[in-house]
């Protein structure tokens, strides 16, 4: 993997791959491992949800720790890579990555999951739900982003119960900690609309 990446750095800052440089190059299964979707058990009907690191900064930064490479090198390196994996054709109408349509799954099952099999406080989940939705339909309104770019449920659904602890004080930490980073590389070259919508999710919580 290092040696690929060298050699990748070694080349021009708007390097594009082939079809057959795509599926031979050992990013290909890093960033199918560490971006794509898994089933997790713990959801309802063992739902997809986002392997994570969640984000290319997360990801470009555990490979540059991985590899000892510049962190900034990587993430350029790791963008160009994977736009050229979207435009690439490996065969007649198919790309390199297939994608399928995901709706954020929020709504009744939801909440009556994290409440009553993982102890999430019922006020907070109809709060969380209420601000999530208004954050989608602010992304999915920005010709930016677009609906592609929503953000689903997992990212709001613990992993453990919550019983003994604040459900306020959990989701101000995956607003820090996931929600944030996330829509500051989606408002890349917007920083401030970032910052806006981030402060929305927490305004008066």
């Amino acid at each position: 993997m290092k040696a690929a990446l060298q050699a990748d750095l070694s080349e021009p800052a708007t390097k594009e791959w082939k079809a057959a440089d795509l599926r031979q190059h050992p990013l290909a299964r890093w960033v199918e491992l560490k971006l794509g979707l898994e089933r997790e058990d713990g959801l309802p009907d063992g739902e997809w949800v986002r392997c994570r690191p969640h984000t290319l900064q997360e990801a470009s930064k555990d490979l540059a720790e991985q590899t000892g490479l510049a962190h900034e090198q990587i993430l350029a390196t790791l963008r160009d890579f994977l736009l050229s994996a979207y435009r690439v054709e490996v065969g007649p109408n198919r790309r390199f990555f297939a994608f399928i349509d995901l709706e954020p799954a929020l709504g009744e099952p939801w909440r009556e999951w994290v409440v009553t099999r993982l102890q999430m406080d019922l006020a907070a989940a109809a709060a969380i739900e209420q601000r999530l939705g208004q954050l989608n339909a602010a992304i999915a309104a920005d010709s930016r982003l677009g609906k592609a770019f929503r953000i689903g449920h997992s990212y709001v659904t613990p992993t453990q119960s919550l019983e003994g602890r604040s459900s306020r004080d959990w989701f101000a930490e995956v607003v820090a900690s996931e929600l944030k980073p996330l829509l500051q590389e989606y408002w890349f070259d917007a920083p401030e609309e970032a910052e806006r919508q981030a402060a929305a999710l927490l305004e008066g919580w």
